[in-house]
């Protein structure tokens, strides 16, 4: 494991942000899919909606925190991370 316990409780924190604005948005989604012909699954909308409110909050934080950017391992493991954390979530 590469991210200190700060950054993935850092993660933690943006996690819960971002599943806070998606469950806002899951019923605006279903609303667009009715009146339109939308082929995206819920999985991957949840997933795309969440990793993407979350990734550019995490990588200024890193950035700011260590001055530098995250290598390609870090940005592997924040990924990994926040993926079993969105496959863990009940489908709605």
């Amino acid at each position: 494991m590469n991210l200190t316990q700060k950054a993935i409780h850092t993660i933690d924190e943006l996690f819960e942000m971002a599943i806070s604005n998606y469950n806002e948005m899951y019923e605006l989604w279903n609303e667009l899919k009715i009146s339109s012909k939308q082929s995206v699954k819920n999985s991957n909308f949840r997933t795309g909606y969440i990793f993407g409110k979350m990734e550019h909050k995490f990588i200024d934080w890193f950035y700011a925190e260590f001055g530098r950017s995250q290598t390609s391992s870090e940005y592997k493991e924040f990924w990994n991370i926040v993926k079993k954390k969105i496959d863990k979530l009940p489908m709605n």
